[in-house]
């Protein structure tokens, strides 16, 4: 599929964060809860004149990339016995990524990352970067120039990383080789995510020795963390017969159909979660680049926005997503995940202290 998407960059550090309650989301521009989503809590911070807090003694990161992890002992401040289990929230906003870990109603740490659990581990997301080689074109043969000067840029690819081991998982690879005889550029990006099935965008933008003109791709999809492979995006029929219509009219707009052509109920390929003004938006995508008659190729995008609900098919949200979602400024991606009371504990103490996974570009 051709289209050009931007470059993302990244800021990955780590923080221990204080602990705070959120307060209940605006319900002018929040999304309606889920069912079964726990009682709002007060839309005020908690009266702090009542309980002396314990000092917070873990330095903050500064946001200077490349910067050496903080060897300060981390947060050992007891949290609160709360039932049930333990929710993740991570945001990523202008390249800046954000864990923040709930129990209950109160925010007990943050991470400058995005960390999801899945497969009963944690993992954190973003990127790792190589190197590829560009062999400048001959412009009288239009072929790799053996005797020109190479030059080589460096790209992304999106992976998990396991808190506290040695794993680590390919999500997004936009590019293949080490080497390229032409332009190229390339980006990655998160487009959300349920528990350990992260979604997410690649695309590269590049010129061929040869070619007639300049091209570019974009990959969207799903990947499942616990399976190592890629997720299915669960759909209804009416779902799909909505999209195939946006396809239908997209396609259509770019005069590329033959007459009474029509596109079939499409299933997604992508499902983003956005937010913006404090309100959660979750939609499904489908992109369509093989439509139309042998003269002209047709590329078609629809997008459908469905209930931030059991209306994804990956269970229901939980509500607490929308009284984070209500305090994030600006707009970006997020993702949420549930950890089990059995491991929540442990895996909190590695939350605070594991080393930043990620370096910035290079």
């Amino acid at each position: 599929m051709r289209s050009l998407i931007p470059a993302v960059s990244l800021l990955l550090l780590v923080a221990c964060g204080k602990k705070e309650t959120l307060p209940a989301p605006d319900t002018a521009t929040a999304a309606a809860p889920a069912t079964k989503a726990p009682e709002p809590a007060p839309a005020v911070m908690a009266d702090t004149t009542q309980a002396e807090p314990a000092a917070d003694t873990t330095p903050t990161a500064n946001a200077t990339a490349g910067d050496a992890p903080s060897t300060a002992a981390p947060d050992t401040t007891p949290t609160a016995e709360v039932a049930g289990d333990d929710l993740l929230v991570w945001t990523d906003s202008a390249g800046v990524r954000e864990t923040l870990w709930l129990r209950g109603d109160e925010v007990v740490a943050t991470r400058t990352e995005a960390v999801t659990f899945a497969d009963g581990k944690l993992w954190a997301l973003g990127e790792r970067w190589r190197k590829v080689v560009l062999r400048p074109c001959d412009p009288e043969t239009m072929e790799a120039d053996p005797k020109a000067r190479t030059t080589e840029v460096v790209l992304p690819r999106l992976v998990a990383k396991e808190l506290g081991g040695a794993g680590e998982l390919a999500i997004k690879d936009p590019t293949e080789g080490d080497t390229f005889d032409g332009e190229l550029d390339a980006s990655v990006a998160l487009a959300g995510g349920i528990g350990g099935v992260i979604f997410a965008t690649s695309g590269s933008s590049y010129y061929s020795c040869g070619a007639a003109h300049p091209s570019s791709d974009v990959n969207v999809g799903a990947f499942d963390l616990a399976k190592n492979e890629k997720a299915e995006i669960p759909s209804t029929d009416e779902q799909k017969a909505k999209l195939a219509e946006k396809l239908l009219a997209d396609a259509k707009k770019n005069e590329c159909l033959e007459e009474g052509e029509t596109i079939e109920p499409t299933a997604p390929e992508l499902v983003t979660l956005s937010f913006g003004n404090g309100r959660g938006i979750a939609s499904l995508v489908a992109s369509r680049g093989d439509l139309g008659h042998a003269r002209q190729a047709c590329e078609a995008t629809a997008e459908l926005e469905v209930p931030l609900d059991t209306a994804l098919g990956f269970g229901p949200i939980d509500g607490r997503v929308l009284k984070v979602l209500a305090t994030r400024p600006g707009g970006g991606a997020f993702g949420l995940a549930t950890v089990p009371a059995a491991l929540r504990d442990a895996l909190l103490e590695r939350f605070r202290a594991e080393p930043a996974s990620f370096q910035p570009k290079p």
